[in-house]
């Protein structure tokens, strides 16, 4: 590649550039959760007890990621801003992916302005900011369909292999990667005339993924996940619930709707505003597309890019609804794949538009909107605080105190990142009946308190230990209180 055409490539370098900047800033700001925390302290693990690990706990993602957090903490240090880091530069590579993707069937223009609409993305800044494999299933759902779309247009052997072991280890990061994979199977069969895959392609790279994933299969998940510990379907907590409007807030959660925070529910005027800016340019962009008035050769080009982005929304958006309708799991985490695909159908509605100041409004309205909608991600508490919280117990415990831990009943995972050189506080059982210990010479009670239920358990618990003891000091952190309780003197 010469430094000419390096230099025509601008859009990219400045979409790149500004989505790592955005995943930087602030990285560290808020605590480690306990999904996070989990992930840390698992990937800590030897290597070969890794994915032992996740089939006992049955997570929900396979070790892929887990293994490749192991190799970076042996470069990067073991921490939280480390982890973190990897996902925003995990982040920034996807939206190289995306726009490469894009550049293969628009032109640079409208690749590049859906490259900096990922980058300025409220879910994209979050998952790069967020010790987890979402930035990574994000990244390798882009790579096989970058690598598929070579192979299937142009027949490359190179590209087809590729595709293989791409799909591997999406599958190997992410269940509902196999969502993406159905997704360009069916835009295989609406092109299908123009495919150049031999059947025995076909045939050999579903073996060679099948085998791949037998290791996997074998390990115990299966039946863990279906007969020991079923817990994937069923009535399902409300983060995980689907209803029929879940469909429409995963849209308006891809246009930055998330104003009053990450894990508030969308007030109905922002949602609508981010359906209205991003979805009806997706509905242009795929209107115009198809307009006779499109020169032939933009035709050849577009029609198949048009097909594909709109099978990477549609079809996983439509499978995940299939399965929470079926009472599985349905976040907006298992689809968030499809968010770059559809920034791409609203680049090329709002590139597309005739008149230059409705143009240039509308683009102007979105990226103002997305920068508005960032406040959440770096100023608005999404994540339960133990970091402050387990600090401040740190740092006023005394030997002869005692600690409960509700309702969990244990010491959380963040004291092995946060207070790993501190020895763990002794813990009381959680059926402890509220009174006087006497070998406690304090009580403290850390309270979990994200959800009404927690909260009012916590508080009805408080409100026991009261009755016994004084309360000295109440300190509140996002979602964690933490009180200390102690006898008169």
């Amino acid at each position: 590649m010469t430094c000419a055409t390096l230099r025509n490539e601008w859009p990219l370098f400045v979409a790149v550039g500004l989505g790592l900047a955005l995943r930087l800033f602030r990285l560290d700001e808020q605590s480690l959760w306990y999904d996070e925390a989990y992930t840390l302290v698992t990937s800590r693990l030897p290597m070969a007890e890794i994915p032992a690990r996740l089939v006992t706990d049955v997570d929900t993602h396979p070790p892929l990621y887990y293994l490749l957090l192991h190799a970076w903490h042996q470069v990067a240090g073991f921490g939280a801003w480390e982890a973190r880091l990897l996902s925003a530069l995990l982040g920034a590579c996807g939206i190289a992916a995306l726009y490469v993707l894009a550049r293969r069937f628009v032109d640079r223009a409208t690749a590049g302005f859906a490259a900096l609409l990922m980058a300025v993305s409220q879910l994209g800044v979050m998952y790069g900011q967020e010790a987890r494999p979402y930035a990574l299933f994000h990244l390798l759902a882009l790579a096989v369909a970058i690598a598929f779309v070579e192979a299937f247009h142009e027949g490359s052997g190179y590209a087809w292999c590729a595709t293989v072991v791409a799909t591997i280890l999406l599958a190997y990061t992410n269940y509902y990667g196999a969502f993406i994979v159905v997704a360009l199977l069916a835009y295989a069969v609406l092109r299908r005339s123009e495919c150049r895959i031999p059947r025995s392609w076909w045939a050999g790279g579903f073996a060679v993924v099948l085998l791949a994933c037998l290791p996997w299969l074998a390990s115990g998940i299966v039946r863990r996940v279906f007969y020991v510990d079923p817990q994937y379907f069923g009535e399902q907590p409300p983060w995980f619930a689907f209803s029929w409007t879940s469909p429409l807030s995963t849209l308006a959660s891809f246009g930055n709707a998330k104003m009053a925070g990450l894990q508030a529910a969308t007030p109905a005027v922002e949602a609508t505003v981010g359906l209205g800016l991003f979805g009806v340019a997706a509905i242009l962009g795929i209107a115009r597309l198809w307009q006779s008035e499109v020169p032939p050769a933009a035709q050849r080009s577009a029609r198949p890019g048009l097909m594909l982005f709109t099978c990477l929304v549609v079809v996983p958006m439509f499978l995940a609804a299939v399965v929470g309708a079926l009472g599985g799991k349905y976040t907006l985490r298992l689809v968030s794949a499809s968010a770059g695909p559809y920034y791409v159908l609203a680049a090329c509605g709002l590139t597309a538009l005739s008149s230059p100041p409705v143009r240039w409004t509308w683009t102007t309205v979105v990226l103002v909107f997305s920068a508005a909608a960032l406040r959440a991600n770096y100023f608005i508490p999404y994540k339960e605080n133990y970091r402050d919280a387990l600090a401040f117990l740190a740092e006023e415990y005394r030997a002869g105190d005692c600690v409960l831990f509700h309702p969990f009943g244990k010491v959380p995972l963040e004291w092995q990142i946060y207070q790993a050189d501190r020895p763990e506080p002794r813990v009381l059982d959680p059926a402890t009946a509220p009174g006087p210990q006497a070998d406690c010479g304090r009580v403290w009670l850390v309270a979990y308190q994200r959800t009404p239920r927690t909260t009012r358990a916590a508080q009805e618990v408080k409100a026991a230990w009261a009755g016994h003891y004084p309360e000295f000091e109440d300190r509140r952190f996002h979602w964690v209180d933490v009180t200390r309780f102690e006898r008169e003197p």
